[in-house]
């Protein structure tokens, strides 16, 4: 699995995709509080999620992902979502002190779940 450089990955076909513009328009969803997109596979971007407050309105998500996958071109599309269980926090790691995501320590924790593909909320 690679990582990013930056705000961009590099697809297996070439394309660069700047996935900083995705992550917010992910987050414009009072749903979710952080949103973090990788590409395990290197054609398939994931995102990892962290939901705000108690319980993941998945339904929320679901519907948001939609709208966001509408307004991109194919490469950009978000395959899959995978919802953080625990969310994100500084008390876990996976937030720096000024509340941003650590996304090395994400893709750690998430990795499994990013290289299985049956786990998490699936673009339609």
């Amino acid at each position: 699995m690679h990582g990013r450089a930056d705000d961009a990955i590099v697809l297996d076909n070439g394309r660069n995709v700047i996935v900083r513009p995705i992550e917010e328009r992910m987050r414009a969803e009072p749903a979710i509080a952080e949103c973090v997109v990788f590409c395990p596979d290197q054609t398939r971007l994931v995102a990892v999620v962290s939901p705000a407050g108690t319980g993941a309105d998945e339904a929320a998500i679901s519907a948001r992902l939609a709208a966001v996958n509408a307004g991109l071109e194919p490469d950009e599309r978000i395959s899959r979502v995978i919802v953080a269980d625990p969310p994100f926090s500084i008390g876990n790691g996976l937030l720096t002190s000024q509340y941003k995501p650590r996304r090395q320590r994400i893709l750690d924790a998430y990795r499994h779940e990013l290289s299985t593909r049956e786990r998490g909320i699936h673009a339609r």
